[in-house]
């Protein structure tokens, strides 16, 4: 018997997945940073991770530039592509 992968709800366009497909983040100290096991977390799928616009809304939703916004996602889009 097989079991079911774990399905999680991304943030931004609300449409759920398998978690390993998502990138986890997390709010701390008004910063996102990458989920490290502790404290409550938000997942992005990866389209809405390629999607600029999407993306600026996070990063003023959470009051983060955005280029450190886009340069976070893009190295913990490399961890879950590998």
């Amino acid at each position: 018997m097989k079991k079911s992968q774990p399905v999680r709800m991304c943030i931004l366009c609300r449409k759920r997945l398998a978690q390993k497909s998502l990138i986890r983040l997390k709010h701390k100290d008004d910063l996102i940073v990458g989920y490290d096991g502790e404290g409550r977390s938000f997942y992005l799928c990866i389209e809405c991770s390629e999607d600029n616009k999407k993306i600026l809304s996070l990063s003023k939703r959470f009051r983060q530039d955005k280029d450190y916004v886009i340069s976070l996602i893009e190295k913990l889009q490399k961890d879950i592509l590998q």
